[in-house]
């Protein structure tokens, strides 16, 4: 093999990897995730999160017609429940 053939191996080797690498979130998307079954009624649905630090971590999760706010990561974990602005503005007044 001669100096010019390697370094066009090499090459053609460093494009081969570059282009898995960059096709890797493209197929993370496309290819459905095992183990992560959706329920056709989505029953419990993460309406949205928030990391408050590097440990704690709010969430909204929607369960029917409920909606639940879980403050999760500290020494405790807190859970509340609402359904209306009103009730939750209760329920955060009586939260420790």
């Amino acid at each position: 093999m001669s100096l010019h053939e390697v370094i066009l191996a090499c090459f053609a080797l460093c494009m081969i990897v570059g282009a898995i690498i960059s096709l890797k979130p493209l197929l993370a998307r496309l290819t459905p995730h095992k183990g992560r079954s959706v329920s056709p009624d989505k029953s419990l649905v993460l309406e949205a999160h928030l990391s408050l630090d590097r440990t704690r971590r709010l969430s909204l999760v929607r369960c029917g017609q409920k909606e639940v706010l879980v403050l999760s990561g500290g020494a405790t974990d807190v859970l509340l429940e609402w359904s209306s602005a009103r009730a939750f503005a209760a329920l955060l007044e009586d939260a420790p």
